[in-house]
């Protein structure tokens, strides 16, 4: 055309929208693309201690900087941390381990949709719940407590446990005042409503709280009272079983001669372990006389992959094997032609495992040994607070009307315990209670006025929990008038978990899940009071426990038994396993239970080059203290997975209107009209001097003020242009 015309501001318009684009990638294209799947964990060192990331093997940095960005003091900073934040909704809790599944920027644009990621593997399956969270795919949110609201305590203590190595390492030295408990005051708890704790002379560590994989129905089946669980693969005339032992099996040989030496050996079912979790074999040796020391080893898959060598044999005491289950697979792991076959790809004899004694020339030598408190277990530990009557320790956290209960208003408390002792107060809101002096009614002794003194509370209480000398777990209220108690046997020395719940006038014990005791709730007044809530004493002035303590939950509502029942298989009473943080293209793994849904392959070894063993304890001191690998001993990579999400990324459809006045454009310098095709010919052909003739639009131009061209648009067809009426070309595209 030979007319340029500038756009009016009403002429062009720019309306966004978001766009979604699905993905899917499996292990090898993740890679491929930028996926990138890590492990971080959390030490007490400085990190002054981490000069480099190759001085940094375990990620201790990056763990400190996801805390530091997404997930401490969220509830009560949450403006500042980053990710799609609601506090009502949103659980994050990080503890010591975290898996960290990381999705490239230029996949996932503004961020990831809600409610469409889902990370897939032989280990499980997760999926976001649209509000950052994720949990295990079919988890029936109704069966567990997902309302924050109505924890109104929550001594994790995911708090606690950063300061469970309480002295600082700093290139190797340590404290030279070593601390010898935690004493803090004004410490929030991890409820909703976070209350302030005050800890008094506690320790913290690391405990088990996952289901041993060798007790079924409450019994463990190895040490059964008869021989089921057990297989001889040597011979059995020379050995004699006594099941009677407390807690375990005596084995005797008589050394006559006559036979092999005799192997014992108990199977986990095909699929039991996960791949590249990490376990936990415990047991103990109480007694052992005669010839040599017994063997212990562990047969994966039908392969020694973990067999002490030689004459390194596991000692009298309690020996404890940790080691990651690394399958068979087609995908690099391993080198044998066993598992190089198609059907492998499916890990079809994963998980196979055997827990084997053997007793070396048993035939010949006479032996009499007592193993006992065999446990196998996915390694899921959990920060406890421990807790020693000899020194008094104690947690209290100020009175609060939340969890101060009368008769009519039905609550439910949950915790995991493991007395050491018989004897000791568990959770009390009795005995004590804090007030404030003032100059009216006495004389206050500390500079400044208004100082807190502890004073006797009142005769009513709405609970106490505490463990007697009779081995028994009592759960009672008390109005002043009436004191309902129930009580239940408890174990000391294991963990259990307890919950102690009053609703529509029934009180009730569950232990491991199963209720265990109930009676009527006779009180009738008010059972309120002054006082505060003390954890792991009576009020401060007795019965102080001696044990551990974690997960304390004070719930101001019941639940039924599938609620009850998921506090104690959860752990920590949680359903959700980790977080998405949709806007920066990271998911996390928290949940210590969940961690081999994504855990990376742990490379290396503290003893020898053994891939697979994380660590052994009380076996033979020697060189050779190894376990055999017989697969590739220099494997790595990770679980086999898939990823799938859409994303969301914003486009903007812009629309120029290019209007065009009946009186313009009516003229082309096109030399297709001239009579003399060229452009130093000026006469027109007869045919475009009519006043018929118009000529035809078949482009359209965008310019801008520099004359440069920025848009075009082509016609599907010539457009005649009018003299009588205006023309309107519609210009769209997205950017």
């Amino acid at each position: 055309m030979a007319i340029f015309k500038s756009l009016s501001p009403d002429d062009v318009s720019r309306v966004p929208f978001n766009a979604n684009k699905q993905f899917t990638f499996n292990s090898a294209s993740a890679t491929t693309v930028g996926f990138t799947t890590e492990t971080f964990q959390y030490t007490s060192s400085i990190l002054d201690t981490f000069s480099s990331a190759s001085t940094d093997t375990k990620n201790v940095a990056k763990y400190y900087q996801l805390d530091h960005l997404f997930y401490k003091n969220n509830q009560l900073d949450i403006a500042n941390r980053l990710g799609d934040a609601d506090y009502l909704v949103g659980n994050r809790t990080l503890y010591d381990r975290v898996n960290v599944i990381s999705v490239p920027s230029n996949l996932y644009g503004n961020k990831i949709k809600p409610g469409t990621f889902i990370y897939s593997s032989s280990n499980g399956t997760v999926i976001d719940d649209s509000k950052g969270n994720l949990i295990i795919s079919g988890t029936n949110l109704i069966s567990h407590s997902i309302d924050e609201r109505e924890k109104v305590f929550h001594l994790g203590p995911v708090k606690g446990f950063k300061q469970y190595d309480l002295n600082y390492d700093l290139y190797g030295r340590v404290s030279p005042n070593p601390n010898r408990h935690y004493n803090k005051t004004k410490v929030y708890d991890d409820s909703y409503y976070n209350n302030t704790l005050d800890y008094k002379k506690i320790k913290f560590k690391k405990e088990h709280l996952g289901p041993d994989l060798l007790t079924e129905n409450g019994t463990q089946t190895v040490f059964d009272e008869n021989f089921d669980g057990w297989t001889d693969i040597g011979t059995q005339v020379n050995v004699t079983t006594d099941f009677s032992a407390v807690g375990g099996v005596k084995f005797t040989t008589s050394g006559v001669g006559g036979g092999q030496f005799p192997q014992f050996s108990t199977a986990l079912p095909a699929g039991t372990l996960k791949p590249f979790a990490r376990y936990r074999l415990e047991f103990e040796i109480t007694s052992l006389s005669g010839g040599d020391k017994p063997k212990s080893f562990i047969l994966f898959d039908d392969n020694n992959s973990s067999r002490v060598y030689g004459s390194r044999d596991v000692q009298v005491g309690k020996n404890i094997i940790e080691f990651q289950y690394v399958p068979p697979s087609q995908n690099g792991v391993s080198n044998n032609a066993t598992f190089l076959s198609n059907k492998a790809l499916d890990f079809p004899n994963a998980g196979k495992a055997a827990i084997h004694f053997e007793f070396t020339n048993a035939d010949t030598i006479v032996y009499d040994a007592v193993i006992k408190n065999c446990f196998f277990r996915e390694i899921m530990d959990y920060p406890t607070a421990n807790f020693d009557s000899s020194v008094s320790s104690s947690i209290v956290a100020p009175h609060n009307e939340t969890y101060n209960f009368n008769p009519d208003e039905d609550f439910t408390i949950a915790m995991h315990i493991n007395p050491a002792e018989a004897n000791g107060y568990l959770l009390s809101k009795s005995t004590t209670k804090t007030l404030v002096k003032t100059p009216i009614n006495a004389k206050t002794n500390t500079t400044g006025s208004s100082q807190p003194f502890n004073t006797r509370a009142g005769i009513q209480y709405p609970f106490e929990i505490f463990i007697d000398d009779k081995q028994h777990l009592t759960f009672r209220k008390s109005d002043g008038n009436f004191t309902p108690t129930i009580s239940a046997s408890i174990y000391t020395g294991s963990m259990q978990h307890v919950v102690c719940m009053s609703s529509a006038s029934q009180m009730e014990i569950w232990i491991t899940g199963s209720k265990i005791a109930s009676t009527t709730d006779t009180t009738v007044s008010q059972t309120e009071n002054k006082a505060n809530l003390y954890v792991g004493s009576k009020g401060e002035i007795g019965n102080y426990y001696t044990g551990s303590l974690a997960n304390v939950m004070v719930f101001n509502s019941s639940k039924t038994k599938a609620q009850i029942e998921s506090l104690h298989s959860s752990s920590n009473g949680s359903p959700y396993v980790g977080n998405i943080f949709y806007s920066n293209g990271l998911a996390t793994i928290t949940h210590p239970n969940h961690l081999s849904i994504a855990q990376p392959f742990e490379s290396g070894s503290v003893i020898g080059n053994n891939p697979y063993l994380l660590k052994a304890s009380n076996i033979s001191p020697g060189s050779n203290t190894v376990f055999v690998e017989s697969r590739d001993a220099n494997s790595s990579g990770s679980i086999a997975h898939s990823i799938k999400f859409k994303n969301i990324h914003p486009i903007y459809e812009n629309e120029y209107m290019c209007t065009i006045n009946s009186d313009e454009y009516n003229f082309t310098h096109n030399i297709s009209i001239r009579k003399i095709k060229s452009d130093q010919k000026q006469d027109l052909a007869n045919f475009a001097t009519s006043s018929l003739w118009k000529p035809y639009v078949t482009t359209v131009g965008l310019y801008n003020e520099n004359n440069e061209l920025l848009v075009i648009g082509k016609l599907a067809q010539p457009v005649r242009m009018s003299e009588e009426a205006d023309t309107t070309f519609v210009l769209r595209w997205d950017t």
